[in-house]
């Protein structure tokens, strides 16, 4: 499992009782870059794009992007930082400018890079305004400049991927709100979290910081994640041809198009289904298991009776008990080639069900996936069981092998998933104020790349 570590302290270095400097790491970090020569592609990119030559510009392109990888790294993403580093003496000399680029240089270097974004998508829009078209159409929020910009960062995640022996590469997509606290363009209010802010895709690949998507808040994720799945995939299969790709996701890329592209590229997923809709259930009112599931013929009569009679004797202990409570109880199981009306193909379901007696109330969940039983045991690699969340033993179901899948399933391969989510929550919350503070919408969106793309030099620094 990758972990990405950045330094989000200062350690400072005091000679003769005397502070030297606040930030012993950063000539090593210079170093190690500048040897590696991992900013390159980047540097050759927007030298390609955006010339920006040392006369008549201080720092050239790849300066600002030393700069802002180092800073990032040090957890210094705010402009105002630079400040901050050009306090520093020890710091401040070892930038080759002898000095760190102002806050007022670096946001002119964005809204540069931003205004040739926006000069794409004009020209693509025809004259319309962006609002005319779908929050997910790519002429509204993708543009030749953004999109080589993602392509870097996608090439990087898989120079780090291509280092590890699995035989499995996992695809997670993942929407994640970035909170806004001003004018910028393409912010939006999203019912769903409650905020004003733009709502980006992260795609993240064994854990590795791919590329992300931004996009204006209740912009739909599994659209977006759809814009890129044709070329992602392919770039994939191409890359890795005997590494088997599964995309991993929650409920709301439980999207018929996107499974049917996954199922006839023969590329395989596990994504949450909702089905109760996130009820929770009360054990006498149960019967509703079935109401879900008309067409099956063999469960509904047999998974639901047993359920209930687990439930009914946990209920019962509870009433029983002297200390006034049950246990909490969670088992695994799953319904068999399940295939709804508007399904192209047949799915595994796979529920947890998990009873809670502070509340008397039972939680019933689904997610679907297309891998077979032994997929599901192989790639979870027992994981799930390892969690001891839900015991193969105490499910309802008879066969120990389906037990076990129904397990590794759920709490293995799909909770793995909170791995993502937790550095999604570390990109989202160094997004939001130091790197979306700007009012251009495309100026904003290469911040979010470049961060994504500090997150994967801290994960090369690693093994450099």
């Amino acid at each position: 499992m990758a972990n990405i570590i950045k330094v989000s302290h200062s350690v400072q270095y005091i000679n003769d009782g005397k502070a030297v400097t606040s930030f012993v790491c950063v000539k090593e970090l210079i170093r190690i870059l500048r040897n590696s020569n991992v900013l390159a592609p980047i540097s050759s990119l927007l030298d390609s794009i955006c010339p920006r030559p040392l006369l008549p510009y201080r720092y050239t392109n790849h300066d600002l992007l030393e700069q802002l990888v180092v800073a990032g790294l040090l957890g210094r993403e705010d402009f105002n930082d630079a400040q901050e580093l050009n306090n520093d003496a020890f710091a401040r000399s070892c930038m080759k400018r002898g000095k760190f680029a102002s806050a007022a240089t670096l946001s002119r270097f964005f809204s540069d890079l931003g205004e040739i974004a926006s000069k794409e998508r004009n020209q693509a829009l025809e004259g319309k305004a962006p609002h005319h078209f779908e929050k997910t159409a790519p002429k509204r929020i993708r543009t030749p400049f953004i999109d080589s910009f993602n392509k870097v960062s996608l090439q990087h995640a898989l120079d780090i991927v291509a280092t590890d022996n699995r035989d499995v590469l996992i695809v997670d997509v993942d929407s994640t709100p970035v909170p806004l606290h001003g004018t910028q363009e393409e912010r939006a209010y999203d019912g769903h979290y409650g905020v004003t802010c733009y709502l980006p895709i992260m795609v993240t690949i064994n854990e590795i910081p791919a590329f992300v998507q931004n996009a204006p808040g209740a912009a739909n994720g599994a659209k977006l994640f759809l814009l890129h799945a044709d070329e992602l995939i392919e770039t994939l299969t191409k890359r890795f041809p005997k590494r088997r790709i599964i995309v991993r996701a929650d409920t709301g890329f439980s999207n018929q198009d996107l499974l049917n592209l996954l199922h006839d590229k023969e590329i395989g997923y596990i994504v949450g289904c909702n089905p109760c809709g996130g009820r929770y259930i009360h054990p006498e009112a149960f019967k509703q298991f079935r109401l879900d599931f008309p067409d099956l013929e063999e469960i509904p009569e047999e998974i639901p009776g047993r359920l209930l009679e687990e439930c009914g004797l946990l209920v019962e202990q509870a009433r029983k008990s002297k200390r006034g409570s049950a246990e909490k109880f969670r088992c695994c199981g799953v319904v068999r080639e399940y295939h709804a009306a508007n399904w192209k193909h047949d799915r595994t379901l796979v529920y947890r069900l998990a009873y809670n007696p502070d509340y008397d109330e039972i939680n019933l969940r689904y997610i679907q996936t297309n891998l077979t039983t032994d997929e599901l045991i192989q790639y979870a690699g027992g994981r799930g069981e390892a969690k001891g969340r839900a015991s193969v033993h105490s499910g309802l179901e008879r066969d120990s092998k389906m037990a076990k899948a129904a397990v590794e399933a759920y709490e293995g391969l799909f909770c793995d998933r909170g791995i993502d989510e937790q550095n999604n929550r570390d990109w989202k919350r160094e997004c939001a104020g130091a790197r979306c503070s700007l009012e251009g919408f495309f100026a904003n969106s290469i911040r979010m790349i470049l961060g994504v793309l500090v997150d994967q030099i801290a994960l090369l620094l690693a093994v450099i």
